[in-house]
């Protein structure tokens, strides 16, 4: 939610530079830590108002994209 502050819950071995997803099917965000080739799972997130469904409508909108990731 580009612009907005959202309150949330995350492994402690999070760092600025990992990337929040949501993936398809799953009930939590998760944590990746994104290599060169690969991503790292690093756990999974409470994030408020990412929850229920309206990530799937902020994509309609453009707010956020796609991305396919091969994690190890």
């Amino acid at each position: 939610m580009t612009g907005k502050k959202n309150m949330g819950l995350y492994p402690k071995t999070t760092v600025v530079e990992d990337c929040l997803c949501i993936f398809y099917g799953c009930g939590m965000p998760a944590i990746l830590r994104l290599r060169e080739d690969y991503s790292i799972f690093v756990g999974v997130a409470y994030i408020d108002r990412w929850m229920d469904g309206e990530v799937i409508q902020l994509r309609e909108q453009g707010g956020v994209s796609e991305q396919e990731f091969k994690i190890f």
